[in-house]
């Protein structure tokens, strides 16, 4: 870290950027006092990792699960949903059909996933918990955060997030279900969204976006789960947006 100018050295730092604001640090004549330099150093070096663990903080509590007529989501287990003991003599191909027919004519999002793809998206979960989607908009495009939260994912805006913090609600949760991941080879995947702030064909889209982002085929698109997670003031929004200009094909086709 290097102060810049000639009469007046200034420092600017970015707190937190993804939900927190810029603090400037002065360090006047800092030229003449090399031990005045060392003690702003060690104390702008201080806030920084402040504002990290901060930031880190903030960020490990997931939105609020979404409750209304439909009673709260996610559901604790997979009884909820279907009785599991009717198909546990079923094929892996037979319970994905069930599955698809329970839902098909239901508001949410849902899918039947590989054991190998849903081991790939938790193992890089485990590491980058949490990540930004570009939303398109009529006017550009909405940050979406979303958030893992063991075999939950939590999906709410990132302008509501940094107002609200733990308080914003989720405005799309998705649950998976791994009764069958061992027997099967399948995990069970459904998820409901909030109407105000999401359709389905957008829930749909974040979805898949996660998938791209987390499932075996992330590529390249590891590196910005790393630099969100592990490097962010080296995170840039716009990186986001272009990535998903390369994907936009893959996500908006809704079938």
């Amino acid at each position: 870290m290097t102060c810049v100018g000639n009469d007046a050295h200034h420092v600017a730092v970015k707190t937190s950027p993804h939900v927190g604001k810029s603090e400037d640090l002065k360090c006047d004549n800092l030229g003449e006092n090399p031990e005045e330099y060392e003690r702003k150093l060690e104390e702008l070096e201080k806030k920084l990792k402040e504002a990290e663990e901060s930031r880190k903080k903030e960020l490990s509590e997931p939105p609020k699960p979404l409750t209304g007529k439909t009673g709260s989501w996610p559901p604790k287990t997979l009884n909820e949903i279907m009785k599991v003991e009717m198909v546990q003599d079923k094929s892996a191909e037979e319970v994905e059909e069930i599955w698809k027919q329970h839902h098909l004519h239901k508001d949410g999002v849902f899918s039947v996933i590989k054991k190998s793809d849903f081991d790939a998206m938790m193992s890089n979960a485990g590491e980058f918990p949490t990540f930004i989607y570009a939303l398109p908009r009529a006017d550009g495009y909405e940050f979406i955060l979303s958030q893992f939260s063991e075999n939950n994912v939590y999906f709410t805006s990132l302008q509501m997030f940094q107002m609200l913090k733990e308080n914003a609600q989720a405005s799309l949760t998705i649950a998976h279900f791994t009764d069958f991941k061992d027997t099967k080879g399948i995990v069970l995947m459904a998820g409901k969204f909030d109407e105000k702030f999401l359709n389905q064909m957008e829930a749909v889209n974040l979805v898949k976006q996660m998938a791209l982002f987390y499932g075996t085929d992330s590529g390249e698109r590891r590196h910005l789960l790393a630099a969100f997670n592990n490097s962010p003031t080296s995170f840039n929004h716009m990186d986001v947006i272009e990535e998903y200009k390369k994907i936009r094909q893959k996500v908006e086709l809704f079938a």
